[in-house]
């Protein structure tokens, strides 16, 4: 999916793809974080009762180009690209709904 490079991680519930086929509404829900010149980030794709894939990450910038919006973006990016994938194989009527604590990343 990534590169080994962004060191990042996803985990997927058993029986995923037929929650997501079968939820009434799906979620994804990005949040980022700078520590101290290293920007990290977390994510979920879930319907309204539950987490089916999670991630998280390490966002790879040069030091002096980090800060906290571009490590959430980071994991909006890896969020979507996963839920991408998934609708690639597989046609969704559901609502999508993006969920941030940053305004600017979901305007």
């Amino acid at each position: 999916m990534f590169q080994s490079t962004l060191d990042q991680y996803t985990k997927v519930k058993k029986y995923a793809d037929l929650d997501l086929l079968t939820a009434d509404r799906i979620w994804i829900v990005s949040d980022g974080v700078l520590v101290s010149i290293h920007g990290y980030y977390g994510w979920v794709i879930a319907s309204d009762t539950e987490i089916l894939y999670e991630g998280k990450g390490r966002v790879p910038i040069n030091p002096s180009q980090i800060d906290s919006l571009r490590s959430e973006s980071m994991g909006m990016y890896h969020a979507v690209f996963t839920m991408c994938s998934f609708l690639h194989k597989h046609h969704l009527k559901q609502e999508i709904n993006l969920a941030s604590d940053n305004l600017e990343l979901i305007k």
